[in-house]
């Protein structure tokens, strides 16, 4: 199976060389077992179980014990898959890791070799929350996404991706950088969807992601019967993407009532669908200061949603889709992640957040275009401009103009 390589290998590897369990959180189909088996095949004496193995599941449950001294003991490291089927997996783990698999003789103070464990599940709450509450002080988190721009790009030309990583000018190969930007806009970042030939191909993966993770976990957390008010709420929060979340429509739209709506939105931020910006303000006389945007941490399974794989050269949503694409690589360095908008009406699409009451603007437009003066000077009767970026498709010679596939490294 082709290999991707995933720049979160090097945290691995080197976790690898501590105690401490290694969790590996991130959606279903995002390459976690894929990265944890293709480390471990290159070092010796490390093993592979999986819990969605009945019988292994109940051995690991009735007796962890027994199950170490067949399965563990004598290996370096170990990778235990799908996590989530063990109810009360955090505790067991918590047991193994203080009374066998310690790297300390207790007794003799010296320096003992132990059992790496690695622990992996198919989901954020299910590892989250049932297992890595019990571990603290016990466990390393990795989060492992789909695959970034820059991953995407480095998987498709790795010298060029090794030129923008250098800081060197790659304006001559902008056709070569927009053609992958494009490909990764309208069919995200799964690295089976990546490896995909065809279009039909790229598809049928999005699909059976669609199928599984949207149809079928989100459902069965939720706890539903049916998929038909699921359906409806998440294609409603497709069109919204990069707009205000209106959960009074929302409820109307899909017979939710509003406390639903809000549950539902926490499972969908939860399994890694949606995420949000939230409005930064420190005036709430003058900024608005409640309702969050939205965007789809995947542009592939949005796109199957709404039926649309288009160029962008026929696409009247294409700046939305830049926009989500900068959310999405922002939200992976800080969070929360924060936009800004004045009750006047000036808006920009997201800030960081400095010392001192500074901040860095990053506004979003497929064709470069300057900020407006209003709300510069709106926002500086606020804050201290740091710097600015205009984050584009189609880039120009201006100071504050960067490419998408610049920032995104």
């Amino acid at each position: 199976m082709t290999y991707i390589y995933r720049f979160q290998e090097k945290k691995l590897r080197e976790l690898l060389k501590n105690p401490e369990i290694i969790a590996v959180t991130g959606p279903r189909q995002a390459g976690k077992t894929t990265l944890i088996s293709h480390v471990l095949d290159t070092l010796p004496n490390s093993a592979y179980y999986t819990f969605d193995n009945i019988q292994m599941a109940k051995q690991f449950t009735d007796s962890p014990d027994a199950f170490f001294e067949r399965y563990m003991q004598g290996k370096e490291i170990v990778f235990l898959d799908e996590i989530q089927y063990i109810p009360d997996g955090g505790k067991i783990l918590k047991y193994l890791y203080d009374t066998k698999c310690s790297f300390v003789n207790n007794l003799q103070k010296s320096p003992k070799k132990g059992v790496k464990i690695i622990v992996s599940g198919s989901s954020a709450p299910e590892v989250s929350l049932q297992s890595l509450k019990y571990l603290v002080g016990r466990v390393s988190i990795i989060e492992v996404l789909p695959l970034s721009l820059s991953e995407y790009i480095n998987y498709r030309d790795p010298k060029l991706f090794e030129m923008i990583l250098a800081g060197q000018s790659v304006r001559v190969f902008t056709g070569d950088l927009q053609k992958f930007t494009s490909e990764y806009l309208i069919y995200g970042g799964y690295p089976r969807v990546a490896i995909g030939v065809t279009h039909d191909e790229k598809i049928t993966v999005i699909q059976n992601i669609v199928q599984t993770l949207l149809l079928k976990e989100i459902r069965d957390l939720a706890g539903l019967a049916d998929n038909d008010k699921l359906q409806k709420l998440i294609k409603s929060l497709v069109l919204m993407q990069g707009g205000l979340i209106e959960y009074k429509k929302l409820s109307e739209l899909t017979g939710y009532s509003f406390d639903s709506v809000k549950k539902y939105i926490t499972i969908l931020e939860q399994t890694y669908i949606i995420h949000k910006a939230i409005p930064y303000f420190t005036n709430k006389l003058k900024e608005m200061v409640k309702s969050p945007k939205i965007y789809f941490f995947d542009l592939g399974i949005r796109n199957y949603l709404i039926d649309d794989f288009r160029g962008y050269d026929l696409r009247l949503d294409k700046g939305g889709m830049l926009e989500a694409l900068m959310a999405n690589h922002l939200q992976s360095r800080q969070k929360p992640l924060y936009f800004w908008r004045s009750k006047s009406g000036s808006e920009v699409d997201f800030i960081k957040i400095l010392p001192e009451n500074n901040i860095e603007i990053f506004e979003c437009k497929w064709s470069f275009e300057a900020l407006k003066q209003e709300t510069i000077t709106n926002i500086k009767k606020l804050y201290t401009i740091s710097d600015s970026k205009i984050i584009s498709f189609i880039p120009s010679t201006s100071k504050s103009s960067v490419a998408i596939w610049e920032v995104i490294n």
